[in-house]
């Protein structure tokens, strides 16, 4: 029986830890699978054709927001070119509306509905014998054209899992997903973490032994799943002190975390690891009271900001701040102050996103007390709510898309920070700079690789006419990041002619050879500190 686990990923750069961990699991049964991992970008035939290629007797599917589209499509066709293929589909988007889901999409057999290992090894022992897939709890599946679905499967026991990764080498350089824990102590109505009660763990020193491999290897990135990882601080305190431990100088590793029940303990450890090391996702959502109250969030933002500023205090960790604009009762002006109130953390990323009513979630139903309309089908984002109306979103979307390109992106680091400083708000700062672009057409058309520094030195010309020293925050953000050729007249201003002479007599040493090499760096002269704004002639060698 050849069993296929296929996994369509975002982007080229992500692991599917869900597949590998159920290859893993069978695998101690005696199981074989093969995992093949395709992309959303990839054409449909392509993957189709690679799927059929192998001739499967069993196709097990991951299923999530961004490939539930295209996954269904694929069952239509596969079905249709092997009739006596089982198609199997699991994850979150088919776990909470299986009955449903079996009944819109006939191509599928067999959907596994929450966790997946026992219960796909469960599956494969009673296709082998013949049995009856009654007998396995945690499905639901069709038989003589009707639909059942069977009791829920037992939590498992996460000291029984493996390993998920067979060679390390073959994905170092991408993104690889771990896990140390299943399920969330809070119960936010949007997300679906919170249906799960309880939290289980991997035992301390099974997680450390597996994420010595991550070390040995020499792995790019780990990004642990775990919805709150510092829900038990000696857990959390146990993982951090062996990675800062173990550290080979290479790996970095990212974390989900609850700031405002970050123990002191935990605080201490992060300040004290190497410099990228670690990097922290902190889901703020919102600082309104009230929105909070009404998703369920227990949450004391008060504490996020205090706990927010020790972990960026020392600079040494990557810290990544989230909100999200369609909650309840929530209007545009109060998500502008929850922007401008998390904005000033000056974390080194803020994310905004957009409320999705996913199915199952409590929120599919709580939403319609507060007017939340949302799109029919994947990924489900809110499209309008009683305070918020779809015109206002539509704001917010080109507010997100220049917070993106101006702020997250690192590529106006000190541009912005300058033009911020003229401004009370850096929420309307952005929706002003959006509405100047929809004035002059420039929504819909693709930008240039230095279009937006014209248009940001248009904008802040009719905010502060006459202003010039951004042309130089902007020359530093380049030669920060690039060796910037070909940048365009605005920003061809330079003081190297003045200052040549002193310039190349930097560049050489007391025997007249290079010290610094022109090929590999760049000196750049400033009126002023781009880096302080302290006035006086600054010199700057960028490498």
């Amino acid at each position: 029986m050849k069993i296929l686990l296929t996994a369509i990923n975002a982007k080229y750069i992500h692991t599917n830890l869900a597949l590998r961990s159920i290859r893993a699991y069978i695998g101690q049964y005696g199981f074989s699978a093969t995992l093949s991992e395709y992309t959303i970008n990839q054409p449909f035939d392509d993957i189709l054709a690679s799927i059929y290629l192998q001739a499967p007797d069993v196709v097990a599917f991951s299923c999530y927001l961004w490939n539930i589209s295209l996954v269904r499509r694929l069952c239509v066709e596969l079905k249709k070119l092997l009739p006596s293929l089982h198609i199997w589909l699991g994850g979150p988007e088919v776990s909470y509306n299986s009955g449903s889901f079996l009944r819109e999409n006939p191509a599928v057999d067999l959907v596994l509905i929450g966790e997946g290992e026992e219960t796909f090894r469960q599956l494969l022992s009673s296709l082998n014998e013949g049995g009856n897939p009654t007998d396995v709890p945690g499905i639901a599946y069709r038989a003589s054209g009707a639909i059942y679905q069977t009791n829920p499967a037992k939590p498992m026991d996460l000291a029984a899992l493996p390993f998920a990764y067979e060679d390390l080498s073959a994905v170092k350089n991408k993104i690889l997903y771990f896990e140390t824990s299943r399920g969330c102590p809070f119960h936010c109505s949007y997300c679906l973490s919170a249906l799960t009660p309880g939290v289980r763990f991997v035992p301390l020193a099974q997680a450390c032994s597996f994420l010595r491999r991550f070390l040995q290897a020499g792995v790019r990135q780990v990004k642990f799943v775990d919805r709150t990882f510092n829900c038990n601080p000696a857990h959390a305190d146990g993982i951090l002190s062996y990675l800062i431990q173990n550290d080979n100088g290479v790996t970095n590793f990212h974390f989900e975390i609850a700031a405002d029940i970050l123990a002191d303990s935990t605080i201490a450890l992060i300040q004290s690891a190497r410099k990228e090391l670690f990097q922290f996702e902190v889901g703020i959502q919102s600082t309104c009271a009230q929105t909070l109250e009404a998703i369920h969030r227990s949450c004391n933002n008060r504490l996020v900001f205090q706990k927010v500023g020790q972990l960026l205090a020392p600079g040494n960790a990557h810290i990544h701040v989230d909100l999200i604009a369609g909650l309840p009762l929530e209007d545009y002006q109060r998500f502008a102050r929850s922007y401008d109130e998390v904005f000033a953390l000056k974390a080194d990323m803020l994310q905004l996103g957009f409320l999705k009513v996913l199915k199952g979630s409590a929120m599919e139903m709580e939403g319609k007390r507060y007017g939340i309309v949302a799109q029919e089908q994947a990924p489900y984002e809110v499209l309008q709510t009683d305070v918020l109306s779809y015109s206002d979103l539509l704001r917010l979307k080109q507010i997100e898309v220049l917070n993106e390109r101006l702020h997250n992106s690192g590529r106006f680091r000190a541009s912005l920070s300058y033009l911020l400083n003229k401004t009370a708000s850096p929420f309307h700062f952005l929706e002003g700079f959006a509405a100047e672009l929809s004035r002059l057409d420039r929504w819909g058309n693709a930008w240039g690789k230095y279009d937006l520094h014209c248009y940001l030195y248009e904008y802040a010309q009719i905010l502060w006419p006459g202003e010039h020293d951004l042309i130089w925050y902007m020359r530093h953000d380049l030669f920060s990041r690039e060796n910037a050729k070909g940048i365009p007249p605005l920003l061809n201003q330079s003081l190297y002619v003045y200052y040549r002479a002193s310039i190349e007599a930097y560049r050489r040493d007391e025997k007249g050879h290079s010290s610094v090499s022109k090929k590999n760096s760049h000196i750049e002269i400033y009126p002023f500190s781009p880096i302080t704004g302290e006035k006086g002639l600054c010199a700057l060698l960028y490498q």
